[in-house]
């Protein structure tokens, strides 16, 4: 920690370090002195995405969230436009589960450089919020931006399942499974939307399916059968 605090005033990577001093100090339970690091992590790297920031942030988890986030609300009322601001907020939001807060923050991010990955988290959030017509609308915007994305497909077939249309859900799946066929994951998918239509034979077909392709998972269907 204290190496960091002296390599913070010489050319180097000071976004990083603050992100370590951070980390240090939340570690150590100090959380006022970590949210005063990572805003200044933050400040340091405002204009592009920081891995290390959107890391540090996911191994917080909720420790210290509700005053963390009242900090980086203050704080972005005088950074406006950070971009990076805007991803921590988009973060904590999430893992607070102020999901129309996060949907808000990953639409600004998005009209300024519309990306699949972008569109896939505002999906994500609408599916939280258990709003699929919303959530479609951005996968179907991520998948134009990224056609073969597995994990955006992924989203298709629970959005449609969530929504009953497990016809197109089998559908989607099997596109899924067109693009990559040694994916376990299409194959479970598939039994999912299979199982949830009652087509219970092709179901257990895809599982077994899964199971080969992964032969150290198991896929349990059961609660289908009820």
């Amino acid at each position: 920690e204290a190496l960091n605090k002296s390599l913070a005033t010489q050319d180097v990577d000071t976004c990083r370090i603050y992100a370590n001093i951070a980390h240090a100090y939340h570690t150590k339970g100090e959380l006022d002195k970590a949210d005063d690091y990572l805003i200044r992590s933050i400040d340091e790297n405002n204009e592009e995405m920081n891995g290390d920031i959107i890391s540090i942030l996911s191994v917080w988890g909720r420790k210290g969230l509700a005053s963390r986030l009242s900090k980086l609300e203050a704080h972005a009322q005088t950074c406006s436009g950070s971009m990076m601001c805007s991803i921590a907020l988009a973060v904590e939001y999430g893992f607070d589960c102020q999901f129309a807060k996060q949907i808000d923050c990953l639409k600004m991010l998005n009209e300024n450089d519309e990306s699949a990955v972008l569109c896939g988290q505002i999906a994500d959030a609408y599916l939280a919020q258990g709003n699929c017509k919303a959530a479609m609308e951005y996968i179907d915007k991520a998948l134009a931006l990224a056609p073969e994305q597995l994990e955006t497909i992924e989203k298709k077939v629970m959005s449609e399942c969530l929504s009953g249309n497990y016809d197109k859900g089998i559908e989607t799946a099997t596109k899924m499974i067109e693009i990559a066929p040694d994916n376990h994951r299409g194959y479970y998918l598939r039994s999912v939307a299979e199982a949830q239509a009652g087509n219970y034979g092709a179901a257990i077909e895809d599982c077994e399916m899964a199971n080969i392709l992964v032969d150290d998972m198991y896929f349990d269907l059961g609660e289908y059968y009820l």
